[in-house]
Parts: structure tokens; C-alpha cells; sequence
């Protein structure tokens, strides 16, 4: 009896993601390692930089900054060298020659306390998170290390569409609401690699391209769209996704290089009433700068610039928002194991100025 309940529960997990369209990640011209166009993001020059030394979170740290620190993945944290296109299949994504796995109790040693996952991308399922929202399950369930999910949006396809693949790689369909972070949207620019002396580069406006270590050259193709019409396409996601999960979007955004400067005002009516999960990277933890306080940062709650349409709460910290802070950062413990070989990765980190009953009431989760 329990051996047919857990074949039907394999069957139905296999028949949930393959109703998702499969990611072939090296057949998805968008499709671009972020840190690799970071300078784009922060808005810094096009000419090559050294890459960012890691930060190193220690107990010292956590006790320096108090909160709660968490981290997000998607396939790039567990690809293996930059799997060949062989391995980008959900069958072969899970063959230790293709992909890492990760220590998720060393990760809980390590004093953080939630975990975003890349769920979707446009209309694709990402190549990892089947597994780690599976991984992350019964920790979410036990409260050692709660799970989120954040979709990346896509021009060019419908966001319902967007929606609805996201919403059956977390399992909300037919009425379920699983335990989970509130699901965050990441807006961003949408890389689409164009060549030289084409037509395709020639269209796409000098601010809106970027150029990769390796050479080459990419273009945010959000620009063939209003921004009145992104901010109508990134709220029938939200609406969609909000229903049938009963819990409030955080929107992932950079307000420096693009919020403020693509939306103006068109976005403002998304943020009034959501959190946002900001990205702004330092070299020594998520310490503030006071001059970010002209641009939207909070002195009180020592948190970096949230983007126009969005604020902090002045008395009591009743928003989920999230600061990342780094895309370097590293652990004491390696926590990645990778064709059988033990090691360090950076990872995304990111931190919230709250912690303990404080963190699980805003963020819902946990005993509520």
C-alpha cells in the first residue's frame, strides 16, 4: 500500500512538471547567468570588472546585523560547469554528472532561515527547482528553513500563461495552497543576445544593451514595451497568482537600473500595497549607507532603497520586504556537493531587519 502511494505521488509530480514546458536552457536565447551581466543591473560601467570578493557570513555577522538572513538559487547555483546541453532536461538535470545538490541542513547550521527558488522563467520550469521545492518541504513544514518560489517575467508571452506554469510548478491547482514564502515576481531586465551589424542590435537602444565577460552582447527587450503595458502585464500575473495562492507578491526589482528609470509612474499602483525585494550589493554585509535615505532607503530600519510607488512603514515592520544583498556570498561549511566533490558557490543573499515571531507573522509563516 505505501509502495503504490508513493509510485502514485511520483506520477503525479512527473505529470505536474511535464505539463510545464521543459527548459532547455542553452536553446533559450533570453536565457542568461545574471552575475555575469551585473554590471548592466547596477547600473556601472560596460567595461569588464573584477569580480566581487565573497562575503563571508559568520556568527560574528549575524550578531553584527541581527534580522534574519536567507538565500535564493536557481539552476545556475547547481549547474556543474556550465552543464552541457545534454543535461538540460528535468530527466537529466538530476544526474550528479549534470547538477550539485546541496546541504540544506548545514545551510539551517548556518543560522538562515528561508530559501528562494527560481520556479519558472517565462513559460519554462527552471532545471533545479523541482527538486529543491521538494527538498524543502517537510524543513518549510518543521519551520528549520522555509521555502519560497520567485517567477522571472518575460515579454512577449502571455502573462497568464507566465502565471499559470508557475502555479503548477509550486502545486496551487485545483483549489491546494501549499506552504510557502509569499511568491515574489522578479522584474528585471529580459536578455536577449544580439549580434553585431543586425538588425536586432541595431533597434535595440544603446542604454538597453550590455555586454557579458565572454564577449557578448545583449539587449533588455523590455524596451519594445510601454511601460503603461509592462505594468499591466506584471499585474495580471500578480492577480492570477495572488488568487490562487491567497498570499500577497513580493515584486523583485532594482529601482536604480530599472524601476524608477523604465517605469516612472506607471508601476507606482503595484507597490503601494506590496513588498518589494530590493537589490542593492555591498562588499560588508547589508550595512547602510546613509545617503540612500534621499533615494528611498530607511534609516530607521537600516534597509537599502525601495523603488517609487513603495515605501518602509515608519513605526512597526508589517511588510515582508527583503534586501539582497550580495551575489557573492559564502559560508563557513561547504554546502554544495558537485560530482562527488565537496564545495564552496557564492549564493544570493539577502536580509531582513526582523526576526524570531516578528519574521514568521510578516512573512506568514510558521505558527500563525
Amino acid at each position: 500500500m505505501a509502495k503504490s502511494i508513493i509510485a502514485a505521488s511520483a506520477l503525479l509530480m512527473i505529470a505536474v512538471f511535464s505539463s510545464t514546458v521543459a527548459l532547455g536552457q542553452d536553446d533559450n536565447s533570453d536565457e542568461v547567468n545574471p552575475a555575469s551581466l551585473r554590471r548592466f543591473w547596477l547600473g556601472v560601467p560596460a567595461e569588464p570588472q573584477a569580480a566581487a570578493a565573497p562575503y563571508l557570513l559568520t556568527s560574528q555577522e549575524q550578531d553584527r546585523f541581527g534580522g534574519t538572513f536567507g538565500i535564493d538559487l536557481s539552476h545556475w547555483s547547481f549547474d556543474i560547469d556550465n552543464t552541457p546541453a545534454n543535461c538540460r532536461t528535468q530527466q537529466r538535470y538530476t544526474d550528479p554528472a549534470c547538477s550539485c545538490t546541496i546541504n540544506w541542513q548545514e545551510i539551517s547550521d548556518n543560522k538562515l532561515l528561508h530559501v528562494y527558488s527560481k520556479a519558472t522563467d517565462g513559460s519554462s520550469l527552471d532545471l533545479s527547482f523541482a527538486r529543491v521545492w521538494s527538498d524543502l518541504e517537510s524543513r518549510h513544514a518543521s519551520g528549520k528553513l522555509f521555502r519560497g518560489a520567485f517567477h522571472f517575467l518575460r515579454p512577449g508571452v502571455d502573462p497568464r500563461l507566465q502565471a499559470d506554469v508557475f502555479l503548477r510548478a509550486v502545486g496551487a491547482v485545483d483549489g491546494k495552497k501549499p506552504d510557502q514564502l509569499p511568491p515574489a515576481l522578479d522584474i528585471e531586465w529580459s536578455n536577449k543576445q544580439i549580434l553585431p551589424g543586425t538588425e536586432d542590435f541595431n533597434k535595440c537602444p544603446e542604454n538597453r544593451r550590455t555586454q557579458s565577460d565572454q564577449g557578448r552582447h545583449y539587449c533588455d527587450m523590455w524596451y519594445t514595451m510601454q511601460p503603461q503595458d509592462i505594468a499591466a502585464m506584471a499585474k495580471e500575473w500578480i492577480d492570477r497568482v495572488e488568487t490562487a495562492t491567497g498570499r500577497k507578491v513580493v515584486i523583485y526589482t532594482n529601482p536604480k537600473a530599472w524601476w524608477n528609470p523604465v517605469m516612472d509612474r506607471h508601476g507606482d499602483a503595484l507597490l503601494t500595497s506590496r513588498a518589494v525585494w530590493t537589490s542593492r550589493y555591498t562588499s560588508s554585509g547589508p550595512k547602510y549607507n546613509p545617503n540612500w535615505t534621499a533615494e528611498g532607503g530607511s534609516r530607521e530600519w537600516k534597509m537599502a532603497p525601495l523603488p517609487r510607488g513603495a515605501s518602509y512603514p515608519q513605526n512597526d515592520y508589517t511588510m515582508p520586504h527583503l534586501w539582497q544583498f550580495t551575489e557573492s556570498g559564502r559560508l563557513l561549511s561547504n554546502v554544495f556537493t558537485c560530482a562527488g566533490r565537496s564545495e564552496q558557490r557564492d549564493l544570493d543573499m539577502s536580509w531582513v531587519p526582523i526576526s524570531g515571531p516578528k519574521f514568521l507573522s510578516v512573512f506568514g509563516v510558521g505558527a500563525r
